[in-house]
């Protein structure tokens, strides 16, 4: 829309939230959640070889994105500039994504790699880490790191 010159800014943002019963218990029954004897930042470690599965959260991100020429009548440089985006859900399994990172591959190859942004493997437990599957650190299925 902004690119369009339908708006010179947005709010934009999105939210998640899988803390309700139905899931939880669904999650529950899949084995899931951590089932680990601590608490706080020894608790939830996602990209650590010794988790014991993951903690249920919430999350929410808003941004304001205007375009070049609203940020500079307001006096102010831009951050950055947005030239793409991609998506993609991998449906491998309800717990896990596709050991090869399909998924994250398959929606940064949509705009990622084109809008001419690289990635480096920093894959720092086990599976398929965020930089390290689109670098194809894991294209062989196995563990990184």
């Amino acid at each position: 829309m902004i690119q369009r010159g339908e708006v010179a800014c947005a709010v934009v943002g999105g939210a998640d939230s899988v803390l309700n019963l139905p899931t939880m218990t669904g999650l529950l029954l899949l084995g899931a959640p951590s089932i680990a004897d601590t608490f706080g930042e020894k608790l939830s470690r996602p990209f650590d070889r010794g988790r014991s599965g993951f903690v249920a959260a919430e999350g929410a991100g808003i941004v304001v994105l205007e375009s070049e020429a609203s940020a500079r009548s307001r006096g102010v440089s831009p951050y950055a500039e947005l030239v793409g985006y991609g998506s993609s859900m991998d449906a491998y399994r309800v717990t896990a994504p596709h050991p090869k990172g399909q998924g994250a591959v398959a929606a940064n190859s949509r705009q990622v790699w084109p809008a001419g942004a690289g990635g480096g493997g920093t894959d720092s437990g086990g599976g398929v880490g965020a930089t390290g599957a689109l670098a194809g650190a894991n294209s062989d299925g196995e563990e990184s790191g």
